[in-house]
């Protein structure tokens, strides 16, 4: 489900199948819409059952990319640089 956000807010959550005016009454709140910074992607988050809506295959790829970019800097380069040690009889 492609979510269009021109044309409106969905009818119901596709995954607990609340509708917002169920949410409101419920939690005080109806969609949480989130933007991901530096990029066009849109989503949106249900209250009840947590579950996010809309481009959901470009977040979890946008979401990928920053947990290997992050994993990149984490990597520390010896001081010896980066000969191998070796003990014992390995």
């Amino acid at each position: 489900m492609k979510l269009d956000f021109e044309r409106g807010i969905p009818k119901k959550c596709i995954h607990c199948k609340m509708k917002p005016e169920r949410m409101v009454e419920k939690y005080g709140m109806g969609w949480m819409i989130f933007t991901v910074p530096q990029t066009n992607i849109m989503f949106m988050q249900c209250p009840n059952c947590n579950g996010i809506m809309g481009n959901t295959k470009a977040l979890s790829n946008t979401l990928r990319l920053k947990k290997m970019r992050e994993e990149e800097s984490r990597k520390v380069i010896p001081a010896n640089g980066g000969e191998v040690l070796k003990f014992g009889n390995n």
